[in-house]
């Protein structure tokens, strides 16, 4: 599985009353977050799909988010991969960047988990 963009600290994301950042001051029509945190949290929808390998991509400049409810979020899912001994599983792409898609661990990060041995070589897809 791969996050780009909107990994956080979802309680605080969606109801941080002083930060403009929250959901709280931004409607959004494609979003629907109600009742959410009763069921998931970006945590708990990562440890529902383990054992899979997860790849979080991360720009600093995300202006959707703040770095420090990303790294809480991160932290935890350190915390996680730790326990269930499979830090081996988890890749965190942080890189100098708006909220986009990076793609460039996460190509690296699909030649492992997805691809067939062998088949890492680009010049040999037609």
């Amino acid at each position: 599985m791969i996050i780009s963009g909107y990994f956080n600290d979802w309680r605080t994301k969606i109801t941080d009353e002083a930060n403009r950042r929250s959901f709280l001051f931004h409607s959004n029509d494609d979003m629907y977050n109600w009742n959410v945190l009763n069921r998931f949290t970006h945590l708990e929808l990562i440890a529902a799909m383990w054992p899979r390998a997860v790849c979080i991509e991360f720009g600093e400049q995300d202006i959707t988010t703040t770095a420090e409810w990303h790294a809480r979020a991160w932290a935890q899912v350190e915390d996680f991969a730790r326990a269930w001994d499979a830090s081996d599983r988890i890749v965190l792409d942080r890189f100098n960047g708006p909220h986009e898609i990076h793609g460039v661990l996460t190509f690296q990060f699909l030649d492992k988990w997805v691809r067939p041995a062998g088949a890492s070589e680009r010049s040999s897809l037609p």
